[in-house]
């Protein structure tokens, strides 16, 4: 305590010790002096000369006389301060994990070696439906529809050899309902082997992406479709054009009347493309010229002409 002997000498033990410890040095001493046998383990802080505080552990035996009977007391004293801090430092650090634990946004498990779930937080209980006291004790294979017992303890083992792991299953919810799940796993060697594992929801993900693939699909359709129907109008209007120089030869008899009739129909089963897309500009669509890809010409700006052997001069879009 950095005090002299000779000035500690004579004075009460209870000087030194903390208030709030008193009683607990009281009971100690009583113990010993009623039962006339050694005692240990109490803990208890003292003011050294200095103004600190230090921890103490005491194990305390009777003095006798030569009858036997107990005359009073002696202890030896540990100074235990710096275990007490480093218990506390501890505490304070597992508290703090904790906190971060129940505050993440993800699911957190603790399994035993065994297979039972030890430990979950308030992400994983709300994402399941399940009550804290109503998960804790479930074996993992009461939540993985995927997995049996014995597939449990197979993963369990390669996690302990590799350390950690990731993969994705599916959990059942409380109701009974499945969702999809990356669990990322760790193992610890603490209290007889634990693996931890972090769990993810991946509805969201998995949604989104089967609705980016199904719009990838339909994009890929329509622009199929509109390079069919534009190359099917590139080759009507090889038909449009004859029908009109034959229209234009054969004047306004019986005969140019039913070219006019077979003109009207042609016009009218010409394909609808949707402006939207584009189509490569024909004829040197699908291939490259001159070291560089065929230009590519939305279908608004696509014009017709008579003069020409390929097109005619009407719209066919």
């Amino acid at each position: 305590m950095g005090e002299p002997a000779a000035e500690a000498i004579g004075r009460s033990f209870e000087l030194y010790v903390h208030p709030e410890d008193v009683h607990l040095c009281r009971e100690f001493l009583h113990r010993v002096l009623a039962t006339g046998k050694k005692q240990a383990g109490v803990e208890y802080r003292v003011q050294c000369r200095d103004g600190d505080w230090r921890w103490h552990l005491s194990n305390g035996s009777p003095l006798k006389d030569h009858a036997g009977r107990v005359t009073g007391s002696f202890r030896i004293a540990r100074d235990i301060t710096e275990r007490k801090r480093a218990v506390d430092d501890l505490r304070a650090g597992e508290e703090y994990l904790r906190t971060i634990l129940q505050t993440t946004v993800d699911g957190f498990l603790e399994v035993d070696c065994a297979g039972p779930i030890v430990e979950v937080n308030d992400a994983y209980c709300a994402m399941s439906g399940y009550r804290r006291d109503e998960i804790v004790g479930l074996h993992v294979s009461d939540i993985n529809p995927e997995a049996a017992p014995a597939d449990v303890d197979s993963r369990i083992c390669n996690v302990r050899l590799r350390g950690s792991g990731i993969f994705e299953s599916r959990h059942r919810r409380r109701d009974g309902s499945v969702f999809p799940v990356q669990v990322s796993l760790a193992w610890l060697e603490a209290k007889g082997g634990r693996v931890v594992c972090f769990t993810r929801d991946m509805t969201e993900r998995n949604e989104s992406q089967a609705r980016i693939l199904h719009l990838q699909k339909a994009e890929s359709l329509g622009r199929m479709a509109a390079a069919v129907a534009h190359h099917y109008n590139n080759l009507l209007t090889v038909v449009l054009g004859s029908l009109e120089l034959l229209e234009i030869k054969l004047g306004e008899g019986a005969a140019g009347a039913d070219v006019g009739d077979d003109l009207a129909a042609a016009r009218n089963a010409a394909l609808p493309v949707p402006r939207s897309w584009e189509v490569p500009c024909w004829p040197t669509w699908g291939r490259r010229t001159a070291g560089r890809r065929s230009s590519i010409l939305p279908l608004s700006a696509v014009t017709f002409s008579p003069k020409s052997p390929r097109a005619c001069r009407y719209p066919l879009a």
